[in-house]
């Protein structure tokens, strides 16, 4: 199979406002018409994708299959030397279910099906989401004065190294059918790892400009995923109950960031104190070998109950979070720890509650996700249920 692509879009705007027009019933502008300076407008944009694809699949006595696959994408908001990228694919499966000395042994009785498979492909993302249409020649915002001077401020620098993004995935797995496959199984091992990958650069402030968009960054993802499914009830009356289940696990790591003199190249984050090396230590945002998402936060102790306890633990604290202090200090910003509030580990020891005593809670990404589903039919009526 091959073929070809083509999108394209094309946006205009024009606004002409103005008031105090002698009538309503006349809809064009006229002279007698009030235009306030910034209320008239004109815009044009383009875009567009042009694709040439292909697939060859081969299957030989329906024993070894084997396809191939291959695009390639020009896109009009990357500079003209970037503009094309190459995206090829690949998957392979073995039936051995079919093979004449798996047929010949017994255990074929109970395993109906046994694939083995492996799949490899990349795919590219320059999408209007990461890179506008005209954002590698430079954009330049409103009209503004400067010393005196109309002229149009540069807001985005020209950037014409940008190009596409690219994951290639690396998928290992297998398909199993057992009792004639009222019951089947399917495993996947993968490994993804994206390069070129996307991301914001701060730069100085000197320079002029926030932000410069880069290909300077790898994410890696890896995990499994499983599924089973199973045909519990198959009646003659026409009643049927099937049921499946899955589960996935994922883990990401960023490999690399682009070079900003700071240590794993970080990118935001915290510092907090280190209770292991009695050091403070910068954690959280975006650093080279870490994971994205991770969460750190204040670690609750314990409530005070009343003065007493307040007076044994809290008595010369300051805590800066909240603006409030303990007993034997001057009232804070928002007045003194009393019996109900948290409190707060004092992972330094130094009677001061502030950021760097945040400990790791968790991560917002779930290692885990899953479910099941059922589905009751009865001819030409089913009733399906999805959880996840």
């Amino acid at each position: 199979m091959v073929g070809s692509e083509y999108f394209g879009q094309k946006n205009q705007a024009m606004q002409v406002y103005g008031t105090n027009a002698p009538t309503d019933f006349i809809s064009t502008a006229n002279a007698s018409t009030t235009f306030a300076a910034g209320n008239n407008y004109s815009n044009a944009a383009r875009y567009a994708i042009v694709s040439g694809f292909g697939r060859l699949t081969y299957d030989y006595d329906e024993r070894y299959l084997l396809t191939l696959v291959g695009r390639e994408d020009g896109v009009s908001n990357l500079a003209a030397s970037k503009r094309w990228g190459f995206f090829p694919g690949m998957s392979a499966g073995w039936n051995i279910h079919n093979e004449k000395f798996y047929q010949d042994s017994k255990l074929s009785n109970y395993v109906s099906t046994i694939k083995p498979r492996i799949s490899y492909g990349v795919n590219g993302n320059a999408s209007l989401s990461t890179i506008s249409q005209y954002q590698v020649q430079g954009v330049f915002g409103a009209q503004t004065n400067y010393d005196g001077a109309g002229g149009y401020l540069n807001t985005v620098p020209v950037n014409s190294g940008l190009q596409w993004e690219q994951s290639a995935t690396l998928d290992y797995g297998a398909d199993l059918g057992f009792l004639n496959n009222r019951i089947t199984v399917m495993g996947d091992v993968y490994i993804r790892k994206t390069t070129n990958l996307l991301t914001s650069l701060t730069l100085p402030s000197y320079v002029g400009f926030n932000s410069v968009s880069t290909n300077l960054s790898t994410l890696q993802n890896k995990g499994y995923e499983l599924t089973v499914s199973a045909n519990i009830l198959r009646l003659h009356n026409g009643f049927s109950w099937d049921m499946s289940a899955n589960l996935s696990f994922n883990e990401n790591k960023v490999l690399k960031l682009p070079f900003n003199g700071n240590a794993n190249n970080r990118q935001g984050g915290i510092q907090v104190w280190d209770e292991r090396t009695g050091n403070e230590i910068w954690v959280g945002g975006i650093q080279e070998g870490q994971a994205l998402g991770n969460v750190y936060a204040y670690k609750q102790v314990s409530i005070f109950k009343d003065a007493s306890d307040v007076q044994k633990i809290a008595g010369n604290r300051v805590d800066l979070v909240a603006g409030i202090t303990g007993p034997n200090l001057a009232p804070g910003s928002h007045g003194q720890i009393t019996p109900g509030d948290v409190n707060w580990k004092d992972l330094k020891g130094n009677d001061t509650i502030d950021t760097r005593d945040q400990v790791y809670i968790g991560n917002i990404y779930p290692k885990y996700t899953g479910g099941f589903s059922t589905t009751f039919g009865y001819k030409n009526l089913s009733l399906y249920s999805r959880f996840d």
